[in-house]
C-alpha cells in the first residue's frame, strides 16, 4: 500500500506483518541465547566444584543445595540439581558416600556416577526444548532472509533509521554479503554475542542474589 506526497514521490506504507515477523524471530534468538547462557554458567560451576570423597554423617541446606559433613571432618556443598533432574530423583542421606573432583563433570554416590560431561550438556544445553526453540528460529530466520533478503536485524536497524520522528544520518554502505553467509554466518555471530553479553548480565545478577538473601537463608 503506498501514498502520495507533495512531491509525486510514493512512500511505502510501514508493512505490520514483516515487523512481527522481524520481531519474531529476534525474541527467540534472545531465547535461545538466554538458556545457552544460563546453562553455561551452570555447567561452570559444577565445573569448579569438589566433594571430598567421603561418607556423610549430616546433611543441611546451602545456597546451592545441601551442605555434607562428611565422617572424615570436611565440609562439602552438593548441587541440588544434579540430585532432582534424576529420574526418580535421589535424596541425599547419612551413610551415602560421595565424591567429585574438580574440574570433572562427574559426580558419584555411593561409588556409582549420577552425571558426566554428557549429561550435563545434555541437560542444560541441548535439551529438547533448546533444540526445539533454536529449529524454530533458524527455520524463521532462513524464511525472513529468503524473502526480504536482509537478516531480521539489519533489517530492524534500517527500520529505525528511516523513522520519520529521526534525523536522517550519513550512513556507511554495507559490506555485500553472500546469501550462505547471512543465512548461516549471521546468525551464529549474532547468537554467540547476545549469548556472552547475557552470561555476565546473568553472572552478576546471581551475585546480587545470593550476596542479599544468602544470609537471611542462612541465618532465618
Amino acid at each position: 500500500m503506498t501514498q502520495t506526497t507533495e512531491s509525486n514521490q510514493p512512500v511505502t506504507a510501514p508493512d505490520g506483518w514483516r515487523a512481527i515477523f522481524r520481531a519474531l524471530v529476534l525474541i527467540l534468538v534472545a531465547g535461545f541465547s538466554f538458556v545457552t547462557a544460563h546453562g553455561l554458567l551452570i555447567i561452570a560451576q559444577h565445573l569448579r566444584a569438589q566433594v571430598p570423597a567421603g561418607v556423610i554423617q549430616k546433611v543441611g541446606p546451602s545456597k546451592s543445595g545441601w551442605e555434607l559433613h562428611l565422617t572424615s571432618g570436611a565440609v562439602a556443598d552438593f548441587p541440588s540439581d544434579v540430585l532432582y533432574e534424576q529420574r526418580p530423583p535421589i535424596t541425599l542421606k547419612p551413610g551415602d558416600a560421595v565424591a567429585k573432583q574438580r574440574w570433572s563433570l562427574t559426580y558419584l554416590l555411593n561409588g556409582s556416577p549420577i552425571t558426566s560431561a554428557a549429561w550435563m550438556i545434555r541437560h542444560w544445553l541441548l535439551s529438547d526444548g533448546r533444540l526445539i526453540v533454536l529449529a524454530i528460529f533458524l527455520l524463521l530466520h532462513t524464511f525472513f532472509v529468503m524473502i526480504y533478503r536482509k537478516t531480521p536485524w539489519a533489517d530492524w536497524g534500517e527500520s529505525r533509521r528511516q523513522r520519520p520522528d529521526r534525523e536522517p544520518k550519513p550512513v556507511k554502505p554495507a559490506k555485500p554479503r553472500s546469501l550462505a553467509y547471512r543465512l548461516v554466518v549471521s546468525p551464529v555471530k549474532l547468537w554467540v554475542a547476545m549469548t556472552i553479553t547475557m552470561a555476565i548480565v546473568l553472572q552478576f545478577e546471581m551475585c546480587c542474589v545470593f550476596a542479599v538473601f544468602w544470609p537471611l537463608v542462612k541465618h532465618g
